[in-house]
């Protein structure tokens, strides 16, 4: 008797649906879920604070954004805070959706071009788990955590989807919410679409007409981003610039030369690959990489050579996902189209099925997470919640990103929380480098920045506890444990590597 398999070499619905699910258990199995720590620690805070106001109140990051009338994370909070996103279950199941729906529409764009679903889902494998190892910048399509961007980016690949198919009302709608939760991924891709479209078929009759399929965009957007624009607070009086501020702490998201020379070569074979291929196959992604390249390559000379600040804030680096996704679309479908014969459509199907399975049973070679210093991070976290005031402040290290959520309590400043602005990034910058002494020239020469802070940090003097105790109002200072006293704090609290500090 025969096992019956799923038939991928043909297109339907149904199993469009049924791999979608099946990629996206397969995604959480190996990625995993990150719900309250690393990125979100700009969220979940804010999020309680939006429900229960007395939290918080001496924030570093939560009273400079509460002074701004809109900012980036503005639209986000205020849809988890619609669906009762203080259950973090609501969040999950809609970080869920947000998955399936992604995954579904990279199948259908890639089922526009591929007729099989057996080399549609080889592409998607090596979208979904292999891009993010040479991707340049460290840019993703999608991530373990529930981000503003994982909703952008879901709404850009459902517009790709609808431009391809010449729905250009609905494509055009829908990066209007794409705007909404993430302002430059969402605008970017719209700019990039409308030129490729114009640039398609170049006439004086097709400006006009992309510009009145423009409309309601810009009317739903601009008004949207001007607010963000005018909510901007004027920066200190301070000698670094704003882009050394930048290189300092998302170097290797914006600036080219944090990346590996690996993977900028990967890059270039993979868009000039692009070229080729779309030229032949579809005007509309040919001129799509053309305009992502073009402004890439301003974007380079503004930051790198001539370092204006305004380039900077392009963050153009980040569009280089859409021609990685372009080009193993045009890769899969390239191999289809001269390969498919030599291999039997049921073993190509038993591979795909293999390497399924494979996939989460290989996630234990991935780099992982300490779980013992996860497990004491959240014990720590939960003692100070029960047993310290609402108004207390924390320092705490520098890869405590779960802490601040879990406790409910005032952090004096977190490495992970980032408001694109020179008034926030300066104090910012200052309070970083007073307790983990890391700064741009770590960055410029290579250094390993957390390490570098975990061990400045572990070594902290009197003379910062002094500063930080005395000066600063800090209530608790959460230190690897030690065996010499302090003549400015005392324990209160420890688990087997860390010891919770306050005033004597």
């Amino acid at each position: 008797m025969s096992i019956p398999i799923i038939n991928l070499t043909k297109v339907t619905k149904h199993t469009d649906i049924l791999l979608s699910g099946l990629f996206g258990l397969v995604y959480y199995l190996f990625w995993g879920y990150e719900g309250i720590g690393n990125d979100m620690i700009e969220i979940i805070p804010a999020l309680k604070k939006m429900v229960h106001p007395e939290l918080y109140p001496n924030d570093f990051y939560l009273n400079f954004t509460k002074t701004l009338l809109l900012h980036e994370r503005s639209f986000i909070l205020q849809f988890y805070h619609f669906i009762h996103g203080i259950n973090p279950l609501h969040i999950f199941i809609v970080y869920c959706i947000c998955l399936f729906f992604f995954i579904l529409g990279l199948f259908r764009i890639f089922a526009f071009f591929i007729p099989s679903h057996t080399a549609v889902s080889f592409g998607l494998i090596i979208i979904l788990f292999i891009a993010k190892y040479t991707s340049i910048g460290g840019n993703e399509l999608f991530y373990s955590s529930p981000a503003s961007a994982i909703f952008s980016k879901t709404l850009c690949i459902w517009a790709l989807l609808f431009k391809l198919k010449r729905k250009n009302t609905w494509s055009y709608l829908l990066l209007i919410p794409a705007t909404y939760f993430h302002v430059l991924v969402g605008f970017q891709f719209f700019l990039i679409l409308v030129a490729s479209e114009i640039l398609t078929e170049f006439s004086i009759s097709r400006i006009k007409e992309q510009l009145k399929l423009s409309i309601p965009f810009i009317v739903a957007t601009i008004p949207y981003l001007f607010a963000i624009f005018i909510s901007r607070k004027n920066p200190h009086g301070h000698g670094t610039s704003f882009l050394d501020l930048i290189e300092f702490r998302l170097g290797h998201h914006f600036i080219i030369q944090y990346n590996s020379v690996l993977n900028m070569t990967f890059y270039l074979i993979l868009y000039f690959f692009c070229l080729y291929y779309w030229k032949q196959k579809s005007k509309l992604l040919y001129h799509f990489c053309i305009i992502q390249g073009a402004i890439l390559l301003l974007y380079l000379v503004l930051v790198n050579i001539f370092r204006i600040e305004q380039g900077l804030q392009l963050q153009w680096l980040k569009t280089t996902i859409w021609i990685e996704l372009l080009g193993v679309l045009g890769f899969c479908s390239l191999l289809y189209a001269n390969f498919s014969n030599l291999i039997q459509q049921r073993t190509s199907q038993y591979i795909i099925a293999a390497l399924l399975l494979a996939i989460p049973v290989s996630k234990q070679w991935k780099e992982k997470e300490d779980h013992f210093k996860l497990t004491e991070e959240i014990d720590l976290a939960k003692w100070s919640k029960s047993n310290t005031p609402i108004e207390a402040t924390f320092v705490y290290p520098i890869d405590f990103t779960r802490f601040k959520s879990i406790s409910e309590r005032s952090s004096w400043i977190d490495y992970k929380t980032i408001s694109h602005q020179k008034a926030y990034f300066i104090p910012w910058a200052d309070r970083i480098d007073k307790i983990f002494q890391i700064g741009l020239s770590d960055r410029k020469n290579k250094v390993d920045l957390i390490k570098k802070a975990q061990m400045n940090y572990s070594k902290m003097n009197e003379s910062t506890l002094d500063y930080l105790i005395n000066n600063q109002s800090v209530d608790y200072i959460i230190l690897p444990t030690r065996l010499e006293l302090s003549a400015i704090v005392k324990p209160v609290f420890s688990t087997t590597s860390f010891t919770i500090y306050c005033k004597k």
